[in-house]
């Protein structure tokens, strides 16, 4: 399936995508320098837009995902204190359950307890409630059902493009 997404960013790993005023990031590993750089251009390039604030929504599969380092920890919450004015609401979604998850979810609570970026920020377990939520908050759009039906299309496509072998089943 030829995908309809044009990802500013993407590697073995990570995929990063703006939809509109939707900052989607799929990832299936830590975040690596070049990912958060990648990120970090894409938040300035909606910034600088001038069509209002956006929504960050990143979803992440724990099952092959391990913690961000110290490094990348840093360089997250640097980015989300720079783009705090930006950034209507900040979704995390952490996909599978077990330890690996829990250890994720506790790394992006960190984070955001480092951080105190003031920006709003909540963690899910599937990206459907993440994007209700934040599309809510982010308010205005072609109306919540068609947008929400948009982002969810987006993530299965990152999913895709970041992990080729894993279309099967």
């Amino acid at each position: 399936m030829e995908s309809n997404l044009e990802p500013t960013y993407v590697d073995h790993e990570h995929c990063t995508v703006a939809i509109g005023r939707v900052l989607l990031t799929y990832s299936r590993a830590a975040p690596s320098v070049p990912y958060l750089e990648a990120w970090r251009k894409e938040a300035a390039r909606l910034r600088g837009a001038g069509n209002g604030p956006f929504f960050v929504m990143t979803v992440i599969d724990a099952a092959r995902c391990q913690p961000p380092d110290d490094h990348c920890k840093r360089l997250i919450a640097d980015s989300f204190k720079a783009n705090r004015n930006a950034i209507a609401a900040l979704a995390h979604v952490v996909e599978g359950s077990g330890f690996g998850a829990a250890a994720i979810r506790s790394a992006l609570t960190l984070i955001s307890l480092l951080g105190r970026h003031g920006i709003s920020e909540k963690t899910f377990g599937n990206a459907a409630d993440a994007a209700i939520w934040g599309l809510a908050k982010l308010g205005g759009g072609m109306g919540v059902a068609r947008d929400v039906e948009r982002v969810l299309a987006a993530v299965a496509e990152a999913r895709n493009l970041v992990a080729p072998a894993a279309k099967t089943g």
